[in-house]
């Protein structure tokens, strides 16, 4: 749990929580659902914030909301857009520090 991990007090929630709703884009199907295998303090988080529906039961699938589906969308072209290059070395750290959390 990331609870209760060492030094998460250095930790920035809220660029996990970015990271994660980028990554949903990748897996994103039948135009708002995403596949939900990440930690579920991020997604709780994510719900928390109004960007998925309630990550909580079977489905191995959640449903983006709008504002979570456009701004999944403004992070994905920022990190991945042709322009977007410097965003990416940003984005390969927080991938980074999101993997070490796991």
């Amino acid at each position: 749990m990331a609870s209760e991990r060492e030094g998460e007090g250095d930790v920035d929630s809220d660029r996990i929580d970015d990271c994660v709703l980028t990554l949903l884009q990748l897996t994103l199907h039948d135009d708002v659902r995403a596949w939900k295998g990440f930690d579920y303090e991020v997604m709780d988080r994510l719900f928390r914030k109004g960007y998925i529906l309630d990550p909580r039961g079977k489905a191995k699938s959640v449903v983006l909301t709008e504002e979570g589906l456009a701004r999944s969308e403004r992070l994905f072209a920022e990190l991945f857009g042709k322009k977007g290059r410097r965003q990416f070395f940003d984005f390969v750290n927080c991938i980074g520090l999101t993997l070490l959390l796991l």
